[in-house]
């Protein structure tokens, strides 16, 4: 079949309508005279599907700019081609065609009336995907490195024992079962408490996933003290996800220490670089987090010991103290009996001697040396009290201390009850001797003296307390408790010639 004619020829009547089919196979000649060879071409993946019945493998081809979408086509790699093209673009790449990747891809332009514009595909250069891939972690590195936020997390205080940990992975993963299982296989892995945010660990949704993982986490993240971020191993395209800026900017600046375990030996990715720390397989991560743990508890039981052989000395020094307070307590007991004893006696004397002198001076006398009594009571309750309150002061020492060591618990609360018992008494037989001397002041008061009958009786100012004293022509003055009465001697009863 030749080509077709010129859609479009002058005519006096109108222009020549053409079929669609026509017009189609038209396209198609100008096609494949223009586009007869192969090309090729870098494009991104948007989608891909792989047929099992034929072989053959769709895939949607499209170039953005700006994040708009500025090309798009269709692309088809026929089973005879794919079975070579896809097996050596694995063993290359470690991955299929997926969406998201970009290509380098060997083609030929291909116009069909009925399936429209396509491409077919010869070839793909793997290389080019890596070096891609290489380029925009190269571009992710300066852009952190520009914007001063790569070492960010590295400054943020690691614990040394890391006991709360949140884990993004995924629950299927091989990584996160041999991570668990390092964990329960320690002795010490109990002590460690790791909460699983699962995410997807590969493909176009990894960063997606990932990011929303760490979004929850924020919102619980004083459970924690670091996050671990684990899967087990992949191809260098399964892990070009850790090499995205938006995740990597998102791990840099997160406000916990980020762990990482991505699994590859041979490549670090900006997830690892932007980590707090980085580690190459979850297997290692939990090794690290267990060595804190282990170290932890060794320090934990070293201070034990040292704190108890602080606890030893300081018994040794309390007992020591102990010892030395209570002889200084007897001493001090002893000197405070002595001097009560003899203020005792002092106070006696005193009020003996006063008793004595009022009773021969009057009841103003008796007065003055009631007031002095009392002053006297006064000073000496408030010593009492005092002494009272030293004795409190120092049961409570005493209580403070026997609380530290119970060994000595009983000896000083039994110390503490004679002390009390001591005081007690002592403060009872005070009361007892204190009242006693009142009773005897209250006896030898003048007005108790006549109010059993005793009167004094004076002759010119003077006492008269025997016969030979009086003046038997001058009157005698008797006192009563409520007046004074004057008298006439009229009779002598030893001598019957005087009568009163």
């Amino acid at each position: 079949m030749g080509d077709p004619a010129p859609l479009y020829q002058s005519d006096a009547v109108g222009p020549k309508a053409y079929q669609l089919v026509e017009l189609l196979k038209s396209i198609e000649g100008v096609l494949k005279r223009t586009f007869y060879g192969q090309y090729w071409v870098i494009a991104e993946v948007i989608d891909s599907g792989y047929h099992s019945g034929s072989g053959h493998w769709y895939m949607q081809l499209a170039q953005t700019e700006d994040g708009q979408q500025i090309a798009h086509i269709r692309a088809n790699l026929w089973a005879g081609v794919a079975s070579r093209v896809i097996p050596r673009f694995k063993s290359i790449t470690g991955s299929t065609i997926q969406a998201g990747m970009e290509l380098m891809l060997y083609v030929k332009v291909n116009m069909h009336p009925v399936y429209g514009l396509s491409l077919v595909v010869y070839d793909i250069n793997p290389e080019y995907t890596l070096g891609h891939l290489e380029r925009l972690k190269k571009e992710t590195i300066k852009r952190l490195t520009e914007e001063g936020v790569i070492d960010l997390n590295k400054q943020i205080a690691l614990p040394r024992f890391i006991r709360r940990v949140a884990v993004i992975s995924s629950s299927t993963a091989a990584g996160w079962g041999d991570f668990l299982k390092q964990i329960k296989q320690s002795r010490v892995g109990a002590l460690i408490k790791t909460d699983l945010y699962p995410a997807t660990m590969q493909g176009e949704n990894t960063t997606r996933s990932v990011l929303k993982a760490l979004d929850h986490i924020a919102e619980r993240m004083e459970e924690y003290d670091a996050v671990v971020l684990i899967r087990g191993g992949g191809s260098r395209m399964d892990l070009a996800a850790f090499d995205d800026y938006v995740l990597t900017c998102n791990l840099a600046n997160y406000p916990l220490p980020i762990i990482t375990g991505i699994g590859h030996e041979r490549d670090e990715s900006v997830a690892d670089l932007v980590a707090h720390t980085a580690l190459k397989t979850p297997t290692a991560v939990a090794d690290f987090l267990l060595r804190g743990a282990e170290d932890a508890l060794y320090r934990l039981l070293m201070a034990e010991t040292k704190l108890e052989e602080l606890l030893l000395q300081s018994q040794t020094s309390i007992q020591n103290a102990i010892h030395k307070n209570i002889y200084e307590l007897r001493v001090t007991l002893a000197h405070i009996e002595m001097e009560a004893t003899e203020q005792r006696h002092r106070h006696q004397q005193r009020i003996e001697r006063l008793l004595h002198r009022r009773l021969e001076a009057g009841r103003s006398k008796i007065r003055e040396a009631q007031f002095r009594t009392e002053q006297l009571t006064r000073r000496q309750l408030e010593k009492d009290k005092a002494l009272a309150r030293y004795t409190t002061t120092l049961t409570m020492v005493l209580s403070g201390v026997s609380s530290r060591l119970s060994e000595s618990k009983n000896s000083v609360q039994l110390m503490t009850s004679q002390l009390r018992h001591f005081l007690s008494t002592m403060l009872t037989k005070e009361d007892a001797r204190l009242s006693l001397l009142e009773q005897t002041a209250k006896l030898y008061d003048p007005t108790s003296i006549m109010a059993r009958g005793y009167l004094p009786v004076t002759q010119n100012g003077r006492k008269v307390t025997k016969r030979d004293t009086l003046d038997f022509d001058r009157p005698i003055e008797v006192t009563l408790l409520d007046t004074r009465i004057k008298a006439n001697i009229i009779q002598d009863n030893n001598e019957n010639d005087k009568t009163l």
